[in-house]
């Protein structure tokens, strides 16, 4: 039914997950392994998905991914004709979460109002730092021979192939090359409001780890970033039990934002 000829999409890149709830939408940016996530968000949580092309006819071959800055406001476009009005709430997941930043900054140049911008294991600059050499000594001796010959295979692929899953966007498949590309080209804006960052567990490789994504958004927020530590690594976080632990903190973000924007107005018609 979804292939077929017949049928018209209302949108190109947003799906509905769950349209019935009382509370205000949930808009969630490339978060492609949703999985139990609406469950735990619970029943009165309405959820809408956004992925390049995911819901036009085009969702079963590559396609060409725009700038940053074109797809948030496509993306934005799509969720007007859901929501025409703030406030919104927007969460991306991994370079979603930097697409989902980028919308909240034209929002908020736009007049709307962004009541949550949460960032699921984002990162703003993919940093890397060298391991102590007794921790690199100690990652070796855990690998057994098969395991480093397979390590070492996968090394001269990438060499051999930089972008290792192909250099294509394709909607319902993730490929790790276009998200890069799109996101280097990125002129990365100061953003005025408050953002929340859900950080994973770092997972150290062989010889290096990532810097905490945490980091590098400080450095361009300051104080407006507020930070909660999840259980997980960057690509389970959406997979039991760590999932329950993340709902429960996008939850915990929700309500605090809405007492925060309640306590603000209470405060502004006080002045008045």
């Amino acid at each position: 039914m979804i292939s077929s000829a017949s049928r018209s999409p209302s949108w190109y890149s947003l799906v509905p997950i769950q349209t019935q709830g009382s509370r205000p939408s949930l808009f969630a940016i490339h978060t492609i392994t949703l999985l139990d996530l609406p469950r735990h968000l619970g029943k009165d949580q309405p959820l809408y998905f956004l992925r390049y092309g995911m819901a036009g006819e085009a969702s079963n071959r590559s396609v060409s991914l725009p700038s940053l800055e074109e797809l948030a406001n496509h993306y934005i476009k799509e969720i007007q004709q859901v929501q025409p009005h703030g406030p919104y709430y927007l969460i991306g997941f991994s370079f979603g979460g930097v697409i989902a930043y980028e919308m909240a900054n034209q929002l908020l140049a736009n007049g709307h109002q962004v009541n949550l911008v949460g960032l699921l294991d984002s990162y703003l600059t993919m940093e890397k730092q060298l391991l102590p050499l007794h921790r690199i000594i100690h990652n070796f001796c855990r690998q057994s021979p098969s395991q480093l010959l397979e390590r070492v295979k996968s090394k001269v692929i990438d060499l051999i192939t930089p972008y290792k899953y192909g250099a294509d966007f394709w909607p319902h498949i993730y490929t790790s090359a276009p998200d890069i590309a799109c996101h280097n080209k990125y002129q990365t804006k100061i953003y005025t409001g408050r953002v929340t960052l859900f950080q994973g567990w770092s997972e150290d490789r062989m010889i290096f780890s990532y810097v905490p994504p945490e980091q590098a958004w400080a450095k361009l927020l300051g104080d407006r970033l507020e930070v909660h530590q999840i259980s997980g690594t960057h690509f389970n976080i959406f997979h039991e039990p760590h999932v329950n632990v993340l709902a429960a903190q996008i939850k915990r973000a929700w309500i605090k934002q809405l007492w925060r924007v309640i306590h603000y107005l209470e405060l502004d018609s006080a002045w008045l």
